[in-house]
């Protein structure tokens, strides 16, 4: 086992090989500091974290989205300044929505919590923009992920999420259509008495059994938290559910 100085001295080489210093290999040094990077220290953060920014900014295409999957290796230990640089950095890429939904993915009630309206905005219109991606495994994550980060959304944000999600409902083949319905149970606290109703209304009646299961599951966790609007939004559903008690089951 390394002692501290020992550890420090290796974590400095590595980094002098991502910054293809002294000879050493730029990409095993990257993967291996990505091993430790739940050890580094704040300072050694900063010094990994610079790398990774001037990375993002000179990389091609291909490289770049490993390198914002690091980061988000690294999200629990960045400070809110660390992500306004990384997201300055991606701002008119012309792959930035893919580079956003790397760092992302997977971290997001972490990162979110770290993130202005704007930064946000962008994550919202990332992973929405995934959900039209030819590739269907894609697809399918974004469909989850919006699942996940509509708790954090604005009225306007969550609208469109909604849409989205719904847009994903009318083709059967798409791999994410079954994701998209789950994430609209997920999601059905948070809607208006409108919103959902045409959720209700645009539900195949093959797939109520998906989305009332992900509806109940979101309740009983935050069952002792609800507001009023909330309770409001569970009193309606549970009246839709008397026209699928079969599917509901114990949902009231």
């Amino acid at each position: 086992k390394w002692n501290d100085k020992q550890f420090d001295i290796t974590v400095q080489c590595l980094i002098d090989g991502f910054q293809n210093i002294n000879g050493y290999n730029h990409y095993i040094s990257r993967d291996l500091l990505e091993g430790v990077a739940m050890k580094l220290n704040e300072t050694q953060i900063d010094s990994v974290f610079t790398c990774l920014i001037n990375e993002l900014k000179g990389s091609d295409e291909n490289n770049r989205e490993s390198y914002a999957i690091f980061i988000r290796i690294l999200s629990t230990k960045l400070n809110k300044k660390h992500l306004n640089d990384v997201f300055g950095c991606l701002n008119g890429l012309k792959n930035e929505n893919e580079c956003i939904r790397a760092l992302c993915k997977q971290s997001l009630e972490t990162i979110s919590t770290k993130l202005n309206d704007r930064q946000l905005d962008r994550v919202f219109s990332a992973f929405i923009h995934g959900l039209k991606d030819t590739d269907q495994w894609n697809s399918r994550l974004c469909a989850e992920s919006l699942g996940i980060i509509a708790t954090k959304a604005s009225e306007k944000q969550l609208e469109e999420v909604i849409n989205s999600l719904m847009s994903g409902l009318k083709d059967k083949s798409n791999f994410a259509f079954y994701s998209c319905v789950k994430s609209l149970g997920v999601i059905s606290m948070n809607l208006t008495d409108k919103q959902l109703e045409g959720v209700f209304n645009a539900l195949p009646n093959d797939l109520e059994y998906d989305y009332f299961g992900s509806y109940k599951e979101a309740l009983e966790e935050i069952s002792t938290k609800l507001n009023d609007k909330q309770l409001n939004v569970n009193f309606m559903f549970t009246m839709h559910c008397q026209k699928y008690p079969k599917i509901c089951g114990n949902v009231q």
